[in-house]
C-alpha cells in the first residue's frame, strides 16, 4: 500500500488498517502502463472508489479493465 502509494501521490496507505481489519480490499491496477487503485468492498466486488494518480479520475483504460474484472468476480445474479 505504501508503494502504491507513492507511486501514484495519494492517500492509499492510510487504508492499511481498514486492509488488516477485512474492512475493504484495495487492487492496484497497471494496464499498459497506465495506474489506478480501486477501493472494493469486503462482502461483494462493489467498487467504492477508483483513483488515478494525485486522486485524478482513474485512466480510462483502467477503468474498462476493472469493468471487466468486475464481471468476472462478480456472480451473474449480483450484477447491478
Amino acid at each position: 500500500l505504501a508503494a502504491e502509494g507513492r507511486l501514484l501521490g495519494h492517500c492509499v496507505a492510510t487504508y492499511a488498517r481498514a486492509v488488516r481489519e477485512r474492512e475493504c480490499v484495495i487492487v492496484a491496477l497497471d494496464v499498459a502502463g497506465q495506474h489506478s487503485t480501486v477501493e472494493l468492498a469486503v462482502a461483494r466486488a462493489e467498487v467504492r472508489q477508483h483513483k488515478g494518480a494525485e486522486n485524478a479520475a482513474a485512466p480510462d483504460l483502467c477503468q474498462r479493465a476493472l469493468a471487466v474484472c468486475l464481471r468476472r468476480w462478480t456472480p451473474e445474479g449480483e450484477r447491478s
